[in-house]
C-alpha cells in the first residue's frame, strides 16, 4: 500500500468512527454508563422490536445479558411492521452479568487474556452439549410466547481461530450450520471480541450468512471497527482505572471467556428469530 492509499484508508477508517460515534447510545451496565454507537448501517432493535430481544434472550446462558441487537434498516422496518426480514447480517452486544458495573484492571485483563486464548477452541469443541441444552430452553420460550416451536438447532460447530489481539480485546471467530423447523438450513459465521471498555467488559459480535470466505471477513472486520468505534466513544479514564478492583481473578475472566464463546455461537440463532418474535 502507498502512501496516498494508506492516507486514503485512515481517513475512511476516522470516518467510519466519526460517523458510529454520531449515533452513540447512552447504556447501563450495572452502576456505570457507557455511549454505545450503533454499528455504521445497524439500527437498534429494542425500540422497534423488544420481542425479538426477548426471544433472543431466551437462547442465551444465564450470565450474559443481551444488551441490544442491530439490524439493517430494512430489517428493522420490516420487524417494526410485525414482517418477515432477511437478517442476513446483524449485530448483538452482551454483558457477563457478574461483571457489569465492575472495573477491570487494564493489567488483569491484559494478563489473563493471554492465558484464556489457548482455550477458546478448546470450549467451543465441548460446546455442543451446552448450545443444544440452551436451543432447546430458547425453543420452548419462544413456543410459549408465539405458540410454535421454531426446532432451532446447531451443527457442525466450528472455530476459525483469532484474528486480532490487543491489551484491551480478543478478537475471534467461529461458525455453525443452523437448522430451524420446516427445513431451514444455512451456515452463519460470527466475528466476536471479548473487550474491556474504559475497564469494562463487553462481548460484541457481529453475524453473517456463511456463503464464502468473504462473509468472514466481513465479520471480523465489522466487529473490529465497531470495537474501536465504542472505545473511542468512551476513552479510558485514569480516575476509573484508580478505582479497579483488585484480583477480579482469573478464574472469572475465564468463566466470562467461556460466556463469550457460548454468546456468540448461540447469538447465531438471531437470523432464525424473524419470523415469530416481532
Amino acid at each position: 500500500m502507498n502512501r496516498r492509499q494508506s492516507s486514503a484508508a485512515a481517513l475512511f477508517s476516522f470516518a467510519s468512527l466519526m460517523a458510529m460515534q454520531v449515533h452513540a447510545e447512552a447504556v447501563q451496565f450495572g452502576s456505570r454508563g457507557l455511549n454505545i454507537p450503533n454499528p455504521e448501517g445497524f439500527e437498534p432493535l429494542t425500540p422497534v422490536s423488544p420481542r425479538y430481544i426477548q426471544a433472543a434472550q431466551a437462547y442465551l446462558p444465564a450470565t450474559n445479558r443481551l444488551v441490544e441487537a442491530y439490524a439493517a434498516p430494512a430489517d428493522a422496518k420490516a420487524l417494526a411492521q410485525g414482517q418477515a426480514a432477511t437478517l442476513s447480517r446483524y449485530f448483538q452486544l452482551q454483558a457477563p452479568r457478574k461483571a457489569e458495573g465492575v472495573v477491570v484492571s487494564a493489567a488483569e485483563f491484559a494478563d489473563a487474556s493471554k492465558e484464556v486464548e489457548g482455550g477458546l477452541e478448546q470450549t467451543l469443541k465441548n460446546s455442543q452439549p451446552l448450545a443444544t441444552q440452551l436451543t432447546e430452553q430458547g425453543n420452548a420460550e419462544v413456543k410459549r410466547l408465539t405458540e410454535n416451536d421454531p426446532k432451532i438447532a446447531l451443527s457442525s460447530i466450528g472455530y476459525l481461530g483469532a484474528f486480532r489481539r490487543e491489551p484491551w480485546g480478543l478478537f475471534f471467530t467461529i461458525k455453525s450450520g443452523l437448522t430451524a423447523e420446516g427445513g431451514t438450513n444455512q451456515m452463519m459465521v460470527c466475528g466476536g471480541a471479548l473487550v474491556l471498555v474504559n475497564y469494562q467488559l463487553l462481548f460484541m459480535y457481529s453475524y453473517s450468512q456463511y456463503r464464502d470466505e468473504s462473509d468472514r471477513r466481513w465479520v471480523e472486520q465489522a466487529t473490529s471497527a465497531w470495537a474501536d468505534a465504542v472505545r473511542a466513544a468512551n476513552p479510558d479514564d485514569p480516575k476509573v482505572a484508580a478505582t479497579a478492583s483488585s484480583g477480579w481473578g482469573h478464574g472469572v475472566l475465564r468463566t466470562a471467556l467461556i460466556g463469550a464463546i457460548i454468546g456468540g455461537l448461540v447469538g447465531l440463532i438471531g437470523s432464525l428469530l424473524r419470523k415469530r418474535s416481532s
